[in-house]
Formats: C-alpha cells, structure tokens, sequence
C-alpha cells in the first residue's frame, strides 16, 4: 500500500485502494479497500505491507479455514534448525524452514557482517600486541641493571624469563578484571534492556522490536584468552633478551 504521507507516523485517510494478488486457491485476489490509516513513510521496512483484519484477509485471499504460515518462537538456547528437521519428520504435508532459511537474505547478511567483525578483531589484537610487546620491551631497557643484579646474584636465565612473563601476564589479568568490573553494568543492561528499534523487524511472521546482546561464557572467556595469551606470548621475546643480559655490562649501564 502507498505511503502519500512522509513522517513515519499513522496518519488518517479516506482513500480507497484496490489491491491485487494471489489467492490461496490460485486464482487472481482483487477487492477494493477503504484506508483508513498509512503507517510509516516511503523508507519504512514496512512499506509494502497492508493490514487487513482477519476476516477481510481470509476473504481475499480465499482461504476460509486454517492460515498460510505459523510462526513458532523458541526458547533461548534451542538449535532451530534440529528443531524444524523434527518438526519436518512429523509434518510430512507442510513445509518446516529454521528462521535462517525463511530469512536467507538477513541470515547471509548477519553472517557477513560477523565474519567482518572478526576481521577486525583480529587486527586489534594485532594492534594489542605490538603495543604490549613495545611497552614490555621498553620495561626490560629501563630495568637493565635490575636484571644484572638479579643475575649477579644467582638467577637463572629460564628463571628470568619466567618471571619477565608472569609479571606481564599478571597485569594483563588486572587489566581485564578491572574492565570487566567497569563494563560489567552496560552488558547486564544491553542483555536484559537493549535497545528498542525505530521500527519493528519482521522475521518470518515474528516482530522484533529491540536490539539485545547475549551473555554466556564465551563472551567473556574468549576476550580474556585472547588478551591473556597474547601478553603470554609477546613476553617471551623481552623475557629472552633480559636473559641474554651480561651482569657486569648491565650493572654498569646508568
């Protein structure tokens, strides 16, 4: 139906529009309507569609009894997709499709949209680790004659390393707990409240109206490996050079 109006509210009418389609029994489905309101504007989502009342719709579309779709929404956590093989194994003369195939093209979208996101996490932890790796470095330049004495007196170059690496990744793990204690509020409340969409998105028969996150260990576990590991690692080279330092030239060093 038309939108002749351009602010995305309701707005009455008095117009009448006929509409065309196809019926349930495959004949041509015609009937003149009064529009008594437009929703929207010319760039909703929602342009192409028309509201009818239940029974006028069945009229139209010649479909007396039954419907031509139902939508089923499924608890958090339930594989979609098994469950439309199931229901497609009991339902043999109906035709059973998880919301990814109902909504190939937003399915596809989403799944492009993820594999950028990663894309970009990994230059960021890229970016991390050459900054971790340049401020542990200028941390063992600074500390030299720490490291000579720490030599002078018995330690073992493995030793030192080691403890180049547990000094590194016990910062990264205060580093971590602190953000998370500080982000901790704005995941709760993008999870439990998101944020509400200007216009609803219809999914497979399902409007959905906000926007919300999604909490479970691995949200949270895989950030902090990644950080932990990557300090892990970009400890090692610094570690290896402090090892390879010679105490007498090292506690000279000003």
């Amino acid at each position: 139906m038309p939108c002749g109006a351009c602010h995305p509210w309701i707005y009455k009418s008095e117009m009448s529009w006929c509409l065309v389609g196809q019926a349930a029994d495959g004949s041509i489905a015609n009937d003149i309507f009064k529009v008594s309101g437009l929703v929207g504007s010319e760039a909703s989502l929602d342009r192409m569609s028309v509201y009818l009342p239940i029974e006028a719709a069945r009229i139209y579309l010649a479909l007396t009894q039954g419907a031509h779709q139902y939508a089923l929404l499924v608890d958090d956590g339930v594989d979609n997709e098994a469950l439309a093989d199931a229901l497609q194994a009991l339902l043999s003369n109906l035709e059973v499709a998880p919301w990814q195939v109902v909504e190939a093209t937003f399915y596809e979208t989403m799944q492009t949209d993820r594999l950028s996101n990663q894309y970009m996490m990994v230059l960021i932890i890229f970016l991390v680790f050459i900054g971790v790796l340049n401020t542990v470095l200028m941390s063992v330049f600074e500390r030299t004659r720490e490291f000579g004495v720490l030599r002078a007196i018995g330690m073992r170059p493995n030793r030192l390393v080691l403890l180049i690496a547990l000094e590194t990744f016990s910062l990264a793990f205060i580093s971590c707990l602190i953000g998370f204690v500080l982000v901790l509020p704005l995941i709760v409340w993008f999870t439990e409240v998101g944020w509400r969409l200007p216009e609803a998105i219809d999914m497979g028969g399902v409007a959905f109206e906000h926007l919300k996150g999604e909490t479970s260990l691995y949200v949270f576990l895989m950030p902090w490996s990644v950080v932990l590991g990557t300090a892990f690692l970009v400890s090692i080279f610094p570690g290896l050079r402090a090892a390879r330092i010679n105490p007498k030239d090292a506690m000279g060093e000003h």
